[in-house]
């Protein structure tokens, strides 16, 4: 799949990934410290991409940082209730959260297998590996490890 290369397809992408390994993440008993840390790294890097297109004004990317948690907080409610509902709640998450406005309809079904298959292979690994970020995902388009 071609997404133009822009901060908000970076940003998509990477809380579409950053939701991945929170839900596979939540069945430890340590979650939300394990949640919060790469939460605080994603923002992390949200920031500093925000600096190095030029932006110096603080108080700007204040603005947009929360902007941002917004957008991140929506993305995760509705992947959430997608990834418990169906595969077409899901579609529909990706479809709102992930994919631009264009002929991208026909990549819904292989992003939703793709992420079933991806929180599958997740699950299997050890807590200590995602925690650590020890593992990779796989490209977009394999459905198996």
């Amino acid at each position: 799949m071609q997404l133009p290369e822009t901060f908000q397809t970076w940003f998509s992408t990477t809380s579409f990934y950053v939701w991945m390994a929170m839900v596979r993440v939540r069945a430890d008993p340590n979650a939300k410290h394990y949640n919060q840390g790469i939460v605080d790294t994603f923002f992390q890097d949200a920031e500093q991409k925000i600096r190095a297109s030029g932006i110096k004004s603080g108080r700007i990317v204040n603005d947009t940082l929360k902007d941002l948690v917004s957008s991140f907080k929506g993305t995760v409610m509705s992947l959430d209730e997608g990834f418990a509902r169906s595969d077409a709640a899901l579609a529909a998450a990706v479809w709102r959260n992930l994919l631009p406005v264009d002929d991208t309809v026909l990549q819904i079904d292989a992003i939703v297998s793709y992420t079933r298959a991806q929180l599958q292979i997740l699950d299997s690994y050890d807590i200590s590996m995602i925690t650590t970020g020890q593992f990779e995902f796989g490209p977009v388009g394999t459905s198996k490890r």
